[in-house]
């Protein structure tokens, strides 16, 4: 009887931790870096593939029609950041920035084509006529500290229009 009780102990921990470890993905220095305080200049983030600055950034915040508290404020803080830093850009066209629910039967064709389900911030960095979408995993890694949210977000979107 106490065998059975330790080896269901043991099953339910392994459960556990693989549940809260399943989307985790390694550390590396440059997340390090994203998680300092924003007094502390974010020298790299997760890079774009060209050196060139995008001719258009599309910043497209998917989510569900139910969200939690923590999407609302990703949502919150993204199109905060992107008026109070790139609201030139924005009117000139150069930043496209849509919040799109994945819900609605119009949005499902922009969603397939980004592979968005549920909450979630890609970033494409259109050259020419080439598509260059990046999903933006980091973003929530900082959604409880909106300081250092908004200079994550402002130092990527920077790499994408400045080159």
């Amino acid at each position: 009887m106490k065998r059975k009780i330790n080896l269901l102990f043991l099953f339910l921990l392994l459960i556990f931790f693989s549940a809260c470890s399943k989307e985790t993905p390694k550390k590396n220095s440059q997340e390090e870096s994203i998680s300092r305080p924003p007094t502390i200049k974010i020298v790299s983030s997760p890079s774009s593939k060209f050196e060139e600055p995008a001719d258009v950034l599309q910043v497209f915040y998917f989510h569900n029609t139910s969200r939690c508290s923590t999407c609302l404020r990703v949502g919150k803080y993204v199109k905060e950041t992107l008026e109070e830093n790139f609201s030139d850009e924005i009117s000139s066209g150069k930043i496209d920035y849509r919040e799109i629910n994945v819900d609605l039967s119009e949005n499902r064709a922009l969603a397939q084509k980004f592979q968005a389900v549920g909450s979630s911030l890609y970033l494409n960095a259109i050259r020419g006529d080439a598509d260059n979408i990046e999903k933006d995993i980091y973003a929530w890694r900082n959604s409880q500290n909106e300081e250092i949210f908004k200079a994550y977000l402002k130092t990527r979107i920077n790499s994408f229009i400045n080159g």
